[in-house]
């Protein structure tokens, strides 16, 4: 159809509201249908048509609806998630996203107003009940502190054979009482 006959306003119009009904069809049958009302608006008007020649083209084709409805019936809808198209669904996973963090937060912030601190009946406790078995009182001037040995080699001290950077090679090799190997 040539570029005239397209801006014509009530080609537009109905062009427009052909668009909207037609997008519960599947993409290509869309596509193809809008094709042949086109084909058809652009051999029923010529060039200089006026508005009552258009209009009566138009009338001739139907409601958009009534197309559309006759397409369904023929060849079914389009999926309802092809509806949203990449945009739709991209909006629905960021407020998917920010309805997660809002909870999240809400869920972080709950917790810890309701978590009561760990406590035995009055003092302090173990956090696993198997530490109490291996733990350590320690006094000095007036504190006392109450340690559970750390399980495996003391922090800081390597093991003969690993090494972890190339500039350790240097370093002398000491076992997991300290002393060197």
């Amino acid at each position: 159809m040539s570029d005239t006959r397209l801006v014509h306003p009530l080609v537009a119009g109905y062009l427009i509201l052909f668009d909207a009904e037609a997008a519960i069809l599947p993409v290509h049958r869309a596509r193809e249908l809008r094709e042949q009302v086109v084909a058809h608006i652009e051999d029923a008007t010529g060039p200089a048509a006026s508005d009552e020649e258009v209009a009566a083209v138009l009338r001739g084709l139907g409601p958009a609806r009534v197309l559309v409805a006759e397409a369904v019936a023929a060849t079914g809808k389009r999926h309802w998630a092809a509806r949203f198209g990449w945009k739709g669904w991209a909006l629905i996973g960021a407020l998917l996203l920010v309805v997660a963090a809002l909870s999240g937060y809400h869920v972080k912030i709950s917790s810890m107003k309701s978590v009561a601190p760990l406590l035995v009946e009055g003092g302090s406790g173990w956090w696993y009940p198997p530490d109490s078995r291996h733990q350590v009182t320690t006094e000095a001037d007036t504190a006392t502190q109450t340690t559970v040995p750390q399980a495996g080699p003391p922090a800081g001290v390597l093991h003969p054979g690993l090494q972890l950077h190339p500039h350790d090679a240097n370093r002398p090799r000491l076992d997991p009482r300290g002393r060197r190997t």
